[in-house]
């Protein structure tokens, strides 16, 4: 009973200070300005977030996008695909939404965790650029 007890208690302070550490995330810098990621394939992804959109250039691919992107949270926001440039074969995704969830955050980069509407998580750091 003892053990038990004990399991109940370290598992209940483990899942409070996990909220006190998610609570404190300052994730309000990252809501405007320009950014860089790893695109899956290699390459660069340069960001860009003004107002209610998010424009990326991924230059391996040689595609544009533009997003709809609403925070729902102080660090949690979907993007809406609005529109791509480049291969046809990409437009097929417009309309479909990502989900975003910043998970850690420095002075300048953010880690995140993305999901598909499919279900597909993938991590992603993402840099501020100067």
């Amino acid at each position: 009973m003892r053990i038990f007890i004990s399991f109940i208690l370290l598992f209940s302070i483990h899942s409070i200070s996990s909220q006190a550490i998610i609570a404190e995330l300052d994730c309000e810098k990252f809501r405007k300005g320009k950014f860089e990621m790893t695109g899956p394939s290699g390459g660069d992804i340069k960001i860009r977030r003004k107002n209610k959109y998010q424009f990326e250039r991924y230059n391996r691919e040689r595609q544009k996008y533009k997003f709809f992107i609403e925070w729902t949270s102080n660090c949690t926001y979907t993007l809406t695909l609005q529109r791509v440039k480049g291969k046809k074969s990409a437009k097929r995704f417009e309309g479909s939404v990502v989900y975003i969830e910043i998970v850690g955050v420095t002075n300048d980069s953010f880690t995140a965790k993305s999901r598909t509407q499919d279900g597909k998580v993938t991590i992603i750091e993402i840099e501020k650029a100067y």
